[in-house]
């Protein structure tokens, strides 16, 4: 990036993630300026870079940021399921707060760890659509997704997502005397997979920590 006035750079280097760079520009307008545009000569580079390139004969392309005004408008919206959500409550735990909201997205979106797909209107367009697919092996060749025509239209899991699979694999097993059908207390659905799982614990649980 290119360098800003001596004040400003001060204020930066107190500053070590982003949600600090996020505050100290909302107290300090000219550090807010100057650091737009300390970073916009590297910005038009990574823009031009990425439209040179390609996929499957079409060029890349990149997108103006969203406006403030682009925000309200959207929040206005989201403020119609769950009112009490303020507009700079944005990370995931913050909107797990939002039980109202919660409940929208798992009716009406579908949530994955690279991708979310909010739901599309007007619906007499969108309702006979799917959501993207989740990679699913072929049942012909293993080493191999499933083709999209195979697979469009049928539910999917990211229970074959590679990263998934990792984390799976290099997970600590629990104690094998807990995983005993007299320590299973409750069951749930994985998020993941969206099968029934089996909640083993020692002791009984309470509400809370169910």
């Amino acid at each position: 990036r290119d360098s800003m006035s001596s004040e400003s750079e001060a204020l930066f280097q107190m500053t070590n993630t982003l949600n600090d760079i996020h505050k100290k520009s909302q107290e300090y307008n000219k550090l807010k300026s100057e650091l737009k545009e300390s970073v916009s000569g590297i910005q038009n580079m990574l823009n031009s870079r990425t439209e040179w390139l390609r996929l499957k004969n079409n060029k890349f392309k990149c997108y103006s940021l969203a406006s403030k005004e682009d925000i309200t408008e959207i929040f206005e919206s989201i403020f119609r399921i769950d009112p009490t959500l303020k507009i700079e409550e944005t990370t995931q735990t913050q909107i797990c707060c939002h039980p109202e909201l919660v409940k929208f997205i798992d009716t009406h979106c579908q949530t994955r760890a690279y991708s979310f797909q909010p739901i599309r209107l007007p619906s007499y367009e969108f309702c006979n659509l799917s959501f993207l697919l989740d990679p699913i092996p072929s049942k012909e060749n293993a080493d191999h997704y499933a083709t999209f025509q195979q697979v469009y239209g049928t539910k999917t899991t990211e229970e074959y997502r590679p990263t998934y699979i990792q984390s799976q694999a290099t997970s600590e097993p629990a104690p094998k005397n807990i995983l005993i059908s007299e320590k299973i207390r409750d069951y749930i659905n994985c998020e993941n997979c969206q099968k029934c799982r089996c909640i083993y614990s020692n002791k009984s649980l309470t509400d809370e920590e169910l």
